[in-house]
């Protein structure tokens, strides 16, 4: 029998689960093993009590991750916020398809858990707001959690507000686990935000995610406005949206606020942004 009669009496449920073994251990590989360096550590020292940081796509920073990071220092120095801000660039251990979730996840862990030890030398932080574009959403996510896991070990007092906020965020974790993110995301966070486009060409990022307010800008007026870079699709719409109407918003004490989920913005609501 030749190989090719052979290899289709193969019953598809165990060519199927075969190669979902095979996938789960390729993916789940030490990300050490497959990119041959550790992710780079945040460079300090640290000013203010807040860190915002941002975890781009799997192209890496662009001109919209550029004008987002350049506008919340501008609005943050108009109104004497102390924050540390900056694009954290990990496409040096952004794995294909198979890998890239679970790096992000690995890379978000490592980078959350340098925060939280490292308090101790700068100083117990405030508040934190970690940004997750596309399939940057695993980073930002997992740097949430482990921040807090390793914070509460370290620490008496509790960890800082962690604000997560997703731009049309990427949700398969692997091939096989294509609702990992509606699941997971933002479960941990004391606030979750998404900002999401449901008609780009990019699959798995379409879903209001049950743990976050969602801002759907799909129909917004100021897209008809918006000058599509050649190369790209309207998968990078979210980012220029946030980027150019950020504003940092203060409480009555001029401070950073801190947001909650509300009756006005529960977790899993959603509204169309015109």
């Amino acid at each position: 029998m030749s190989f090719k009669k052979r290899f289709f009496t193969i019953p598809f449920p165990l060519l199927f689960g075969s190669a979902a073994i095979y996938t789960e251990y390729y993916a789940n590989l030490p990300l050490e093993s497959i990119h041959k360096s550790s992710p780079t550590p945040l460079v300090g020292p640290r000013n203010g009590d807040s860190l915002f940081i941002v975890f781009p796509g799997s192209g890496g920073p662009d001109e919209f991750t550029e004008l987002l990071l350049k506008n919340v220092k501008s609005a943050d120095a108009a109104l004497q916020i102390p924050r540390y801000s900056c694009v954290y660039d990990w496409l040096n251990w952004r794995g294909n398809f198979f890998r890239a979730a679970y790096d992000g996840d690995t890379v978000g862990k490592l980078i959350g858990k340098q925060v939280a030890d490292e308090e101790k030398k700068y100083g117990k932080l405030r508040s934190i707001q970690t940004v997750g574009i596309s399939v940057g959403a695993f980073a930002a996510d997992a740097f949430i959690r482990s921040y807090q896991a390793q914070s509460k070990q370290l620490h008496t007092v509790s960890p800082a507000h962690t604000h997560l906020t997703l731009l049309d965020p990427f949700e398969s974790k692997g091939v096989f686990r294509g609702w990992y993110g509606y699941q997971s995301f933002g479960e941990t966070a004391d606030y979750c935000e998404e900002f999401l486009n449901t008609d780009d060409p990019v699959p798995f990022t379409a879903t209001h995610l049950q743990y976050a307010y969602s801002y759907d800008v799909t129909k917004s007026e100021k897209r008809q406005k918006f000058n599509l870079p050649s190369g790209t699709t309207m998968h990078c719409w979210p980012v220029a949206y946030l980027a150019n109407n950020w504003k940092t918003e203060v409480d009555k004490q001029g401070k950073l606020l801190l947001p909650v989920h509300t009756r006005d913005r529960p977790r899993g609501g959603r509204v169309r942004v015109k």
